[in-house]
């Protein structure tokens, strides 16, 4: 079944062996696609914080040290090969 998200939905995406979780306010919707190939269609708002993890960057309250904290909660690592990029991004240098 073919279902269009729309992106503004999206609160992130994670890898769970073979398959992405792409998860909304609503919904979890699992795909077997890599999230590299995810990111290139979801859009500049979206940041990979590390290898199975991209986040909305309209959903992070805050980043302290290595670990991003979600207004809904969650909390995810920010992998080594990601930092800089992702702090860049988020702090807007």
């Amino acid at each position: 079944i073919k279902k269009k998200i729309d992106c503004r939905d999206i609160l992130y995406i994670e890898r769970q062996q073979s398959k992405s979780i792409i998860k909304t306010q609503q919904k979890e919707y699992q795909v077997y696609e890599t999230i590299t190939s995810l990111c290139e269609r979801i859009g500049e708002s979206f940041i990979r914080v590390n290898q199975g993890e991209v986040v909305n960057l309209n959903i992070i309250k805050e980043i302290k040290g290595n670990t991003v904290y979600l207004k809904n909660g969650k909390e995810m690592s920010i992998g080594r090969t990601y930092r800089k990029e992702v702090l860049a991004k988020y702090f807007g240098k």
